[in-house]
């Protein structure tokens, strides 16, 4: 029979077995998860290196001083050498020439404009444009115009010459319309009352546009109804669409 001892101390080496297998677990996983673990480990460690050398650079730029910034490249300049607007210059002075000549302004100064052609570049390719009187007048005074700027005055001076008011009225009096499509009539009678050296109020404008449209279409479009000449256009062209269909009819 083994001494007391001897069986107490046995007894206490079981005990403490028995507690440690009690209140220790064992973790299992699969290897898609350690996998998973190492994989999440190594990215953040290449995030952690990732920003350590990002504030290493930065430190760098900031003790060797700020770059400049790259400068945009310029805008590439035109030209007139694809322009189809042409102006001939036929009649000094003329109110119809005068017409013309704003037209031809007006194409060349939205192609200058769309294509970045330079008011230099506008002015040495001016002669492209010029044709038959026009052309001889320019080399004529070409060389005592020194800006784009100039050149417009020039032909405005010479080939726009502005009229008096009681011409432009005894020029839109004149017009009769009759089988002319209303809304180029119209445009024609505006385009007069615009070169008058005042404006005239809307309603009075469209006193004028109404007395001088054909008597049917007046006759069938009450003047109150009309608030613009844009909405008196408008419902003229139907008035017409409208005549034009009844007339098939009859045929």
């Amino acid at each position: 029979m083994p001494p007391r001892k001897d069986r107490a101390r046995k007894s206490d080496d079981e005990s403490a077995d028995e507690s440690m297998a009690t209140g220790s677990t064992v973790v299992t996983m699969t290897e898609q998860q350690l996998e998973t673990i190492m994989t999440n480990i190594a990215k953040s460690q290449a995030e952690t290196s990732r920003l350590l050398i990002e504030n290493i650079l930065a430190t760098q730029r900031t003790g060797s001083g700020t770059s400049s910034p790259m400068m945009a490249p310029p805008a590439k300049l035109g030209s007139f050498a694809k322009c189809t607007a042409r102006f001939h210059g036929t009649i000094m002075g003329s109110a119809d020439e005068a017409d013309v000549l704003e037209a031809f302004i007006d194409a060349v100064e939205t192609y200058k404009e769309c294509t970045n052609v330079s008011d230099d570049l506008a002015l040495k390719g001016l002669p492209m444009l010029l044709t038959g009187n026009a052309a001889v007048w320019w080399r004529g005074v070409k060389d005592s115009t020194p800006t784009w700027n100039d050149a417009l005055l020039r032909l405005r001076g010479v080939y726009g010459v502005p009229q008096p008011g009681y011409k432009i009225f005894r020029e839109v009096f004149s017009q009769v319309h009759t089988s002319e499509r209303a809304d180029i009539f119209v445009s024609r009678i505006r385009a007069l009352l615009s070169k008058l050296p005042y404006v005239l109020q809307e309603n009075v404008k469209i006193d004028i546009v109404f007395g001088l449209l054909d008597r049917r279409i007046r006759k069938r479009v009450p003047r109150e109804s009309v608030e613009s000449i844009d909405r008196l256009m408008e419902k003229a062209r139907l008035v017409e669409e409208s005549l034009a269909e009844t007339e098939m009819w009859i045929l």
